[in-house]
């Protein structure tokens, strides 16, 4: 199991969204660390951005979750954008899976 970059920005002057940038692994092997994350974070916040870059493991679990994400942000009548940089293989696996209009739906 490889670690989650994870690091939060606070909204600044004039700014409503929290920042949130993701990199690192975001495998199956780490989604509850980032679930319960985003469970306090849905509950604080009504509108943040969350930015995936310097991805070494996203898989079907990983775009699962954002779609969960979204979601639940969706229902609770709250704002969530993302923003993805994925490598070309991470890109693929979702195309393979028949996930690719999910993915440029975030």
């Amino acid at each position: 199991m490889g670690d989650i970059k994870y690091k939060i920005s606070q909204p600044g002057k004039g700014e409503k969204s929290l920042k949130i940038l993701l990199g690192g692994d975001l495998g199956i092997n780490n989604l509850e660390d980032l679930t319960e994350k985003f469970r306090q974070i849905e509950k604080d916040y009504s509108e943040f951005e969350i930015s995936l870059n310097e991805v070494s493991v996203f898989d079907l679990s990983s775009l699962q979750l954002l779609l969960s994400l979204k979601k639940t942000a969706d229902k609770h009548k709250k704002k969530i954008k993302f923003k993805l940089d994925l490598s070309k293989d991470s890109i693929e696996l979702c195309e393979k899976a028949g996930f690719s209009k999910i993915l440029k739906n975030l």
